[in-house]
């Protein structure tokens, strides 16, 4: 069973005060057909379960899903390879992600 980690961003937490969501800045992440990968500089255990939130450098307005940790790798002097893999995102909420990243490249 994936666990919540609560802690991972911690001062990017989303606008509500929930701690739910927490923010990928934009070009901080690349996308992958099944979820994304980006740099950590904590390491997190594989099945930990994260709540993300990616915002528009354009407009802010936010795109929220959710997603497992299935791999991470590298040290703390360089940093963490992180692969998440989503388990719950709506179509058009991952077209939209498609879009956004696709655009800053």
């Amino acid at each position: 069973m994936a666990r919540l980690d609560t802690s991972y961003f911690e001062s990017d937490s989303d606008d509500n005060g929930d701690g739910s969501f927490y923010l990928l800045k934009p070009g901080s992440f690349q996308v992958r057909e099944a979820g994304l990968e980006f740099w950590s500089e904590k390491e997190l255990e594989i099945y930990t379960e994260l709540h993300l939130q990616v915002e528009s450098p354009e407009d802010g307005s936010a795109l929220q899903f959710s997603g497992v940790v299935v791999d991470c790798s590298g040290n703390k002097h360089c940093g963490f390879r992180v692969s998440l893999l989503y388990t719950s995102i709506n179509p058009s909420t991952q077209l939209a992600l498609y879009e956004r990243y696709w655009a800053e490249i």
